[in-house]
């Protein structure tokens, strides 16, 4: 039942986040922040029973800064900094080869969005709305 309200709590922060990134492309730390300490909210049951380690809490995190920041360097900050510690934040409670799954997930379609988009619109593409996508997609309880 946990694990449920805890996906919901984090759908519905991501949801707030993809709406902030499409209107100002930016998503704010405090929200980031919630993202984090809700995730940790969901391990410390795992902490305690042993399910889970501090070592599995940090790869996640790792795994969403090894594989992001660089692409925030080489793109000369296209992507941004508050996509990379969004992941960072989901990594904490996903672990890192859920994360690894999310990122894929997210670059696949922020891709193909914007192949079909072929750059009409110019500037830069919203990643929030495909982290909330992809982060239903590998997290949603039932599927």
């Amino acid at each position: 039942m946990f694990d449920s309200i805890h996906f919901f709590l984090i759908t519905a922060v991501l949801l707030v986040i993809a709406v902030f990134d499409l209107k100002y492309k930016k998503i704010p730390n405090r929200y980031v922040i919630m993202t984090a300490v809700l995730s940790l909210l969901n391990v410390i049951p795992g902490l305690v029973s042993s399910d889970t380690t501090p070592l599995h809490i940090l790869a996640g995190v790792v795994a969403g800064a090894f594989v992001l920041l660089p692409a925030y360097i080489l793109t000369g900050k296209s992507f941004g900094a508050g996509d990379v510690k969004i992941f960072m934040a989901l990594g904490i409670s996903l672990g890192a080869v859920h994360l690894i799954y999310c990122v894929g997930a997210s670059m696949a379609g922020a891709f193909i969005y914007y192949l079909v988009r072929k750059k009409s619109a110019g500037g830069s593409i919203a990643m929030a709305p495909f982290v909330l996508f992809s982060y239903i997609l590998i997290s949603c309880p039932g599927i």
